[in-house]
């Protein structure tokens, strides 16, 4: 469509709302509207019920977007950058969610409509045996070392072992798509699940993987669709944090990040977390805030990255080690304060040894976590949900709360002091850097 009919006046253009209201119910519904764009979709049809719809499939070199290519020239002044203004450029801006061809069509959807009905469902697992915890025999530095192995699984290389199909959700629909996060419906062993990854390119840089606004909004994106259908989330976490920059502030940053917490909070049907490298901060929570939450063991839970902490505690980044025994950042350190509900075991000396093997365990403890979920009532479910991060920390009384605080300082002296008599004797510290590590 080219948009709307001039010869039928304004009531071809109150066509919109008419069939806005209409959506608006069949939304109500719990139903899927998905949206086919062809060649060519502008005017009321794409500033429409087009972006009204729950996913947007494009033909490939699709003229798209509200304007037609003559007033948009027009408007410029000048023609248009090659490429631009096509269902190609609309999914690299986050626009759409994915190009498909014609004869690829008929599956693309039918697997889409599939997830979305959660028609790969299996009866939930009767079994409610425990598998037993096996903690990382490395110390607090050296598991942070292992957890930015440069060969350990990204969240795309889990995604593609974990999942037998994949339906990827792109951007947040304002223009922007982030890489940081990857999202969208996917079966795990029978299981149709809304899977979110926060994805490290470069698991040695810093910077890599820094999340946008986009990459929350996208997240959000994917929890209200799970919320709509009613279809289990799994979330992997593994982010350097939130981009600090100040394009990151001026796009609304904080706004997103506390938004995509509070949807996550609050998902009626069972959310699972798996915390599979370095979660650092406000941006690994906000993803994590799930019914239950699971560790690789050698993977690392962070407020501050040992090597900032110690450099605002120090001044000295190379004591990074010492800080990082006594932030309380590994996945024991996590399930004993009662952070997370369980530990995965990672093959051979890490998880970098085999992705595949790796892939397996996390669907092994999130498919036993799900039929546990599944077991309990929704209402019962978010209740636990809301207790549970209502308590965690909570100091009930100013007594108890002195007590804490007064204990927590002693053993922070007591195993300070113990350090510095162990490195006395030793003559030198036993924080170094793993050669064996490769960073």
């Amino acid at each position: 469509t080219s948009g709307t009919r001039m010869q039928e006046g304004l009531l071809a253009l109150m066509q919109l709302p008419r069939i806005a209201v209409a959506l608006n119910e069949h939304s109500k519904a719990g139903l899927a509207h998905i949206a086919l764009v062809t060649d060519p979709t502008t005017g009321s049809a794409y500033g429409g019920f087009v972006n009204l719809a729950d996913y947007i499939i494009a033909e490939p070199n699709a003229l798209v977007g509200y304007s037609a290519l003559r007033v948009l020239q027009e408007a410029e002044g000048q023609d248009l950058p090659a490429g631009s203004h096509t269902s190609e450029s609309h999914l690299r801006n986050g626009l759409i969610d994915s190009v498909v061809t014609r004869p690829q069509l008929r599956e693309h959807i039918g697997v889409l409509l599939g997830l979305l009905n959660n028609e790969d469902q299996r009866p939930a697992n009767k079994e409610n045996h425990s598998e037993r915890q096996v903690h990382s025999p490395h110390g607090a530095w050296q598991q942070v070392q292992l957890s930015r192995h440069s060969k350990r699984p990204t969240a795309s290389d889990l995604i593609d072992h974990m999942a037998t199909s994949f339906i990827e959700l792109h951007g947040d629909r304002s223009g922007i798509e982030d890489g940081a996060v990857r999202a969208g419906f996917a079966s795990i062993s029978g299981e149709a699940v809304v899977l979110i990854g926060q994805v490290r390119p470069n698991q040695t840089e810093v910077r890599s993987g820094w999340i946008r606004p986009a990459g929350f909004r996208k997240a959000r994106r994917a929890l209200l669709l799970a919320t709509k259908f009613n279809i289990p989330v799994v979330a992997l976490v593994d982010t350097a944090g939130a981009r600090p920059d100040l394009e990151a502030e001026e796009r609304g940053l904080g706004d997103a990040m506390a938004r995509c917490l509070s949807t996550m909070l609050n998902v009626p049907a069972p959310t699972i977390a798996v915390i599979t490298g370095e979660a650092n901060s406000e941006a690994a929570v906000s993803m994590a805030a799930a019914d239950r939450v699971l560790m690789l063991d050698n993977a690392v839970y962070e407020v501050i990255r040992p090597e900032d902490a110690a450099s605002f505690l120090y001044q000295e980044s190379h004591r990074a080690g010492e800080v990082a025994e006594r932030l309380r950042i590994t996945s024991h350190d996590c399930l004993r304060m009662g952070i997370v509900d369980g530990t995965i075991h990672e093959p051979g000396e890490g998880a970098h040894t085999s992705h595949e093997e790796t892939a397996a365990l996390i669907r092994r403890a999130v498919v036993r976590e799900l039929g546990r979920l599944r077991r309990e009532r929704p209402k019962h479910r978010l209740k636990a949900r809301y207790d549970r991060y209502r308590e965690i920390g909570s100091t009930r009384s100013k007594v108890r709360g002195t007590l804490e605080r007064r204990l927590a300082h002693l053993v922070d002296r007591i195993e300070t002091f113990t350090d510095s008599i162990r490195r006395r004797k030793s003559g030198r510290g036993d924080y170094r850097d793993y050669p064996d590590i490769p960073v």
